[in-house]
């Protein structure tokens, strides 16, 4: 009896999400994930800025750190992360912000544009040069929720998001 015939055997009744190969492998599919550059901020309407995710992915080979995975997407505007798949996830945004000049900074992280219930952070008196802004967050997600980061100054408009220093990530954790 191959390998194979005696794990399904021994697997009757067990519920497995996955594919079992001929070799006794258990495969599953990719769980929704992504890791994506954040390469700007465009305002919008309200006067806050939308963070621009990038379209670029990192090659196979290539140290991965732009990337997308399972059945997450980014929406047709490049702003926001498209939820696929219901469940918790773990969302993190790591920001550094250059040349502020005055006022206080705001980044949220936004379900469907939404601040009610949102992740926020504040940083009342900015550094000149540059600043580092990191936050996470835990959120029940539905398919169709859109993510996103948006970022406010209270006085000034001269600051900018630097990019391959900021990124958007976030995994399905069940």
């Amino acid at each position: 009896m191959s390998k194979a015939r005696e794990l399904s055997d021994l697997l009757k009744g067990v519920d497995v999400d996955g594919d079992l190969s001929v070799s006794g492998t258990i495969t599953s599919p990719a769980v929704p994930a992504w890791r994506l550059e954040i390469q700007g901020a465009a305002v919008n309407a309200t006067g806050n800025y939308e963070t621009v995710l990038t379209t670029s992915r990192d090659a196979a080979g290539t140290d991965h750190r732009r990337f997308i995975q399972g059945d997450a997407s980014t929406t047709t505007d490049n702003k926001k992360v498209l939820i696929g798949t219901t469940g918790v996830y773990h969302i993190s945004a790591n920001l550094r912000v250059d040349g502020v000049g005055s006022g206080y900074l705001l980044m949220f992280l936004l379900n469907n544009l939404s601040t009610s219930g949102d992740a926020y952070l504040i940083d009342g008196n900015p550094a000149g040069n540059y600043e580092g802004f990191a936050m996470s967050h835990t959120m029940h997600l539905t398919a169709g929720d859109e993510i996103s980061i948006r970022i406010f100054n209270s006085s000034d408009t001269s600051w900018s998001i630097v990019g391959g220093s900021s990124f958007l990530s976030g995994h399905l954790v069940g």
